[in-house]
């Protein structure tokens, strides 16, 4: 179980980098958002906290694992609904070229979304496995 978590949350983390790149280079062009970076540093604490959590087998810190990650994707999908550019893509479908890499930030967080949910299914499962036995009375 902790393998499936740690490859899971690798793969949370790739593509969490990949979005940091991707809110840095769109930083140079337009200038700081608040939201992109934000998110970006949400999404590192919290999977900082999640290893130390998986690595020292710290309930706690798996707990705040899950609500960090989830809070970073979620302020993600906040950031891709703030642009307007998926919209104008439906509206002009021969417009979409100009949006390509915009369209693409769509698809990561689209990706980043199904690993969230194996992540979460995945930490719950190892805190599960963490936490004692329960005495009965």
């Amino acid at each position: 179980m902790i393998l499936v978590h740690k490859v899971a949350s690798e793969d949370k983390a790739v593509i969490h980098s990949i979005g940091a790149v991707y809110t840095f280079l769109t930083t140079l062009k337009e200038g700081p958002d608040r939201l992109a970076i934000s998110t970006i540093v949400i999404g590192f604490l919290s999977f900082i906290i999640g290893e130390l959590g998986r690595r020292r087998s710290r309930v706690s810190f798996l707990k705040v694992y899950i609500v960090g990650s989830t809070a970073a994707t979620l302020l993600w999908i906040a950031y891709v609904a703030k642009s307007n550019f998926a919209l104008e893509v439906i509206q002009d479908l021969s417009n979409w070229e100009k949006f390509k890499f915009e369209l693409l930030e769509t698809a990561r967080i689209l990706i980043g979304l199904l690993i969230q949910r194996l992540t979460i299914g995945t930490t719950i499962s190892l805190i599960g496995n963490m936490s004692p036995p329960k005495r009965a009375s």
